[in-house]
């Protein structure tokens, strides 16, 4: 066994560092040549967990090759971040994709192959001396006995998977009977941090915020209808208090900024919603400054990179029950609701003890997301990948 220990210091809310300390101890195993292929062109959260693996792995010792489409996301924060990379221009069946990527296995000779996507893995096909664990983000549409067929023949060589969470991991036990391990995000908690907030002066109102792109599967017009009723019972039960504003910072994808305040129009709240539409310079300090961060998703959410962003900020949440946003929560996190009229009175009051809760209570918050969704935390749930001798492969491989 081997002891690893991380020391240092966040910040408290009013400035003053707080020492912090991580012990883990992770099982011996072999450091190995892992590459990781990575089709996604938009900057989503499977892009962010395919960086978050490369981080972890290569933190601890491994020669991680990453492998992006070529000018993606990905492809430009891997080379920020300093990882190794070989870009690829395309990864459709193309002979040469295929010539670049056995000409390249040939040199390097990987141990492991971790594929992030269906086209990824059809690419792996043709490199079949080496082992493969296939990452699955997203939720599956349908459980019909040709879907379950089509996955087994494209997934014949895989060794085993991946899943961020147990909802997914669930749904795959219908499709496989290989071995599937539940690996949550890890994310850089040297990033995601307290900052210091600034202290709200006499009648300012303070805010709810949800953090992220502008998509109906998102939930923010339906939002709406329920934080109008839940702003009207909090004015009607602290009169005294300045109702708290709902800001809203995100990217337009498949709704607009106008969209959005066209919806909060239509239902009189426009002068309590702010909607932001474009890049943060600062997010961390952002998460950091909200009283409360809000996930009212409708659907997806299997990887869940927002909500933890938020916790490990020290910001409390209140999450919808989609995909796996409840297995996010821990003692004093925040609550999961169904976001429906009957949790009006529950969500009020639980606005009411996040708005006067001591700033000891957020700095507490933010060291337990520390121990959770780490780099170290997701590397030591990934090291039995890294076993060659791995009994759960042996029969696979």
């Amino acid at each position: 066994m081997e002891s690893s220990i991380k020391l240092g210091y966040i910040l408290s809310t009013d400035g003053d560092q707080i020492p912090f300390c991580q012990v883990s101890i992770e099982s011996k195993y072999s450091l190995m040549k892992i590459w990781i292929l990575s089709s996604n062109r938009w900057n989503s959260a499977i892009t962010e967990y395919a960086l978050s693996m490369a981080r972890s792995l290569s933190e601890g010792g491994h020669e991680v090759l990453f492998l992006p489409l070529k000018d993606s996301p990905a492809d430009t924060r891997a080379a920020r971040l300093g990882l190794k990379t070989f870009p690829l221009s395309s990864f459709e069946l193309r002979l040469g994709t295929l010539f670049d990527l056995r000409s390249l296995a040939l040199k390097e000779s990987p141990s492991l192959i971790l594929t992030c996507g269906g086209k990824e893995q059809t690419l792996s096909l043709f490199l079949p001396k080496t082992k493969k664990v296939r990452f699955r983000g997203e939720r599956f549409r349908s459980f019909s006995i040709l879907r379950k067929l089509i996955h087994r023949l494209s997934h014949y060589q895989v060794a085993g998977f991946i899943s961020p969470c147990n909802v997914l991991s669930e749904e795959l036990k219908r499709f496989t009977e290989k071995p599937i391990f539940t690996v949550p995000i890890g994310l850089d908690t040297s990033y995601w941090r307290p900052h210091a907030r600034p202290t709200l002066q006499g009648a300012a109102r303070p805010f709810c915020l949800i953090f992220g792109r502008f998509d109906p599967i998102k939930g923010h017009r339906e939002f709406f209808g329920l934080w109008k009723l839940v702003l009207e019972r909090y004015s009607s039960l602290f009169p005294e208090s300045p109702k708290p504003l709902l800001k809203i910072f995100g990217r337009k994808e498949n709704l607009t900024r106008d969209d959005l305040e066209a919806a909060a129009l239509k239902l009189g709240i426009e002068s309590d919603t702010e909607i932001v539409e474009g890049s943060v310079e600062r997010p961390s300090e952002l998460l950091n400054s909200a009283a409360l961060g809000i996930v009212p998703s409708l659907g997806s959410e299997v990887i869940c990179r927002v909500a933890q962003e938020f916790l490990l900020c020290g910001t409390p949440v209140l999450l919808s029950k989609a995909g796996a946003l409840e297995e996010v929560l821990f003692e004093s996190a925040g609550i999961c609701s169904d976001l429906k009229e009957e949790d009006v009175d529950k969500i009020v009051f639980f606005l009411r003890s996040v708005f006067t809760e001591d700033d000891s209570v957020r700095e507490k918050r933010s060291l337990m997301a520390n121990q959770k969704f780490n780099f170290l935390e997701m590397r030591t749930k990934l090291k039995i990948l890294c076993d060659e001798d791995s009994k759960k492969f042996k029969k696979e491989i």
